[in-house]
């Protein structure tokens, strides 16, 4: 379960939910070296935000953002038109070192050949986000 960490100074401002694995803490060392992961925000719900929300990948090594072949190092609010919608109105990010295929390239996060770590920012929150009744989708591993 990916755990919500709160910025006491900027409560109102920012939410940051690092989703790591639903694995163990040994899972996370492994994260973008291995086995494609996947987000998937369910239909409707997505990060409640009144401003903008973001999902951002880092590079488990340097924390800086992953250099890439597409130039994308995050997905959010802004880049959600250009997301493929799965058949249930949600949308999967693929978190992985090589493409998805065409069809899916548009909802990919390239990862390095090593660990990663994956933030997702939600600006001005609504309440949903920070009362808890809202919960962030975790990173899954895909098989």
């Amino acid at each position: 379960m990916p755990a919500i960490t709160f910025d006491p100074k900027s409560i109102q401002k920012c939410v940051k939910a690092q989703a790591w694995t639903d694995g163990p803490a040994s899972h996370i060392e492994r994260m973008g070296s291995g086995p494609p992961y996947t987000l998937t925000s369910p239909a409707g719900q997505l990060p409640p935000a009144n401003a903008f929300w973001s999902v951002t990948m880092y590079d488990g090594k340097t924390p800086l953002l992953i250099d890439n072949p597409i130039n994308r190092y995050l997905v959010n609010g802004l880049t959600l038109p250009d997301l493929k919608k799965n058949a249930d109105g949600s949308f999967t990010i693929y978190m992985q070192k090589d493409s998805p295929g065409a069809v899916k390239e548009s909802n990919w996060l390239p990862a390095p050949d090593g660990p990663i770590y994956v933030v997702m920012r939600i600006y001005w929150p609504k309440e949903t986000a920070l009362n808890g009744s809202w919960k962030p989708p975790a990173v899954q591993l895909t098989k």
